[in-house]
């Protein structure tokens, strides 16, 4: 009986694959199309599967873009001199008063200077808002200048993002750059923003996400807008002479146009770099401006100083007349007779200044 019951079995299991088989067989003979697809994917017309739907965020970020951005032409820093909206008040040693600090172009390799920066203390992040009013925008390039002091609790934030609206109301985010990990305790970094089309938007919002434990320092945001009337060369962060320049040893500009020493590749001191302000009767045509204060920042007293010196003279090479401005900053912890020992003082000489008698030593 068992044998009569497993030949049935056997015999039914035969003729299920058999059938099965022939569904298969006529199945892609009709629907060939169909049996290439993936599992779960159904035919459907042609003209529906090339179709794209475009997302809301798409849309959104195309709405606010331009035309692609001619980075062969020079800029202008749409910008400077503009008021703005800060999302609270800087500190009180580092105020903003004007809202206009940040578009002074005023900046300074020598970082701890409160004449050039605004700071945020606390844990909550910052954005500052600007209005570029009614009108043709097209932003290229942003620059958001932080500094990073660990010793003084400064440092940069996480991330700096861009955020542009058409009606101060719904914003939308268009570009972020993270902090570097391998920054200097004390140093001066530029979050840089370059962007394939040019942005249209009114309104622009630069947002520090700040860390927690540390302070905010920042002292110039720079939209470039390139045009054929610009004048700022970004890679350098300064206006360019747009005929023939030559920089010289302390980074002035002298235009050799109308020179009376013609200047070639020839010249055996072509490549080579001259200091142009080395020379006999150097002029200077008002007094020296100095401006300073004292802090009392980490305990001990700092003192801070900014000195314009506006000077004349000619060009060793060719003669032409130079006009500009000497600058520097001097910054020192101030130390009282006795405090630290002759090698200490020799040994941090660019760090320490000694007051004795009311006179700076």
């Amino acid at each position: 009986m068992k044998k009569y019951l497993s030949f049935f079995l056997a015999l039914i299991l035969i003729l299920s694959f058999a059938s099965c088989g022939e569904t298969t067989v006529e199945e892609s003979a009709d629907n060939s199309d169909a049996s290439s697809l993936p599992i779960g994917i159904s035919s459907a017309p042609q003209e529906s599967s090339e179709s794209f739907v475009m997302s809301e965020k798409v849309e959104q970020i195309r709405s606010v873009l331009g035309e692609e951005v001619d980075r062969s032409l020079l800029a202008k820093n749409v910008f400077k001199g503009l008021t703005y909206t800060p999302s609270r008040n800087a500190d009180d040693d580092y105020s903003d008063k004007n809202n206009q600090k940040l578009t002074d172009g005023n900046t300074h390799e020598i970082i701890y200077n409160t004449h050039t920066y605004a700071a945020w203390s606390g844990s909550s992040a910052v954005s500052i808002t600007f209005d570029l009013g009614e009108g043709e925008h097209a932003i290229g390039d942003i620059s958001v200048g932080c500094a990073q002091i660990k010793d003084y609790s400064s440092g940069l934030p996480d991330f700096v993002s861009i955020r542009v609206s058409n009606d101060n109301k719904n914003y939308i985010d268009i570009g972020k750059v993270l902090r570097p990990e391998d920054i200097p305790d004390t140093a001066r970094y530029i979050y840089y923003f370059s962007f394939p089309q040019a942005i249209t938007a009114r309104y622009i919002r630069i947002v520090y996400a700040k860390q927690a434990n540390f302070r905010l320092m920042t002292d110039e945001i720079i939209a470039y807008e390139y045009c054929e009337d610009g004048i700022i060369d970004p890679t350098l962060g300064k206006p360019v002479d747009q005929t023939y320049t030559i920089n010289d040893f302390y980074g002035y500009e002298l235009n050799l146009g109308e020179s009376n020493v013609k200047v070639s590749e020839s010249d055996a001191d072509y490549n080579e770099v001259q200091n142009l302000a080395q020379l006999d009767g150097v002029e200077f045509e008002a007094d020296a401006r100095v401006f300073g204060c004292v802090t009392n920042n980490g305990g001990y007293m700092r003192l801070l100083l900014d000195v314009d010196l506006p000077y004349k003279a000619r060009c060793a090479r060719c003669l032409d007349e130079v006009r500009d401005v000497f600058e520097t900053c001097f910054e020192r912890t101030v130390a009282t007779p006795g405090m630290l020992s002759e090698q200490q003082l020799e040994d941090n000489v660019d760090e320490y200044v000694v007051v004795e008698h009311g006179m700076l030593d």
